[in-house]
């Protein structure tokens, strides 16, 4: 190693160029690599965009393995609770339905939020849907 050293330190001119080779490959080294995980990550995220395309497919043309032949919507906006407990009270007694129930939307969709803006600080969010087979 002391050899080597008295050599570059007689050479000037071959130290200088042995530098700078050795600098140019080390920036060729990062380029290559800095390019190459840029590549993967790319097709990485490209893979992740495609999964996520197939499951939103999937989910929008899923089968909810539920009867709808005779299920009804009806989108009802109450001021509270108990007014969506009468309005749904009041359509079980009638004769063609079998049954009720109160939620946020039909089964199977995306967004499920339908309401109204009672006031500043009061929103309600209650529709009732029907099953049954009418008269």
């Amino acid at each position: 190693m002391k050899s080597y050293l008295k050599f570059l330190s007689r050479n000037k001119l071959y130290t200088a160029i042995e530098a700078v080779g050795l600098a140019l490959s080390l920036a060729f080294v990062i380029l290559i690599g800095s390019y190459v995980v840029q590549n993967v990550l790319s097709v990485f995220l490209i893979a992740l965009a495609l999964v996520m395309e197939v499951q939103m497919r999937h989910m929008l043309t899923r089968s909810m393995h539920a009867v709808t032949d005779n299920l009804y919507y009806i989108e009802y906006s109450a001021q509270n609770y108990d007014a969506m407990k009468l309005f749904k009270d009041k359509v079980e007694q009638l004769p063609f339905v079998t049954k009720t129930g109160v939620g946020r939307g039909i089964p199977g969709m995306i967004n499920m939020t339908m309401g109204v803006k009672v006031d500043e600080e009061h929103r309600v969010d209650m529709p009732v849907i029907l099953y049954g087979q009418p008269g």
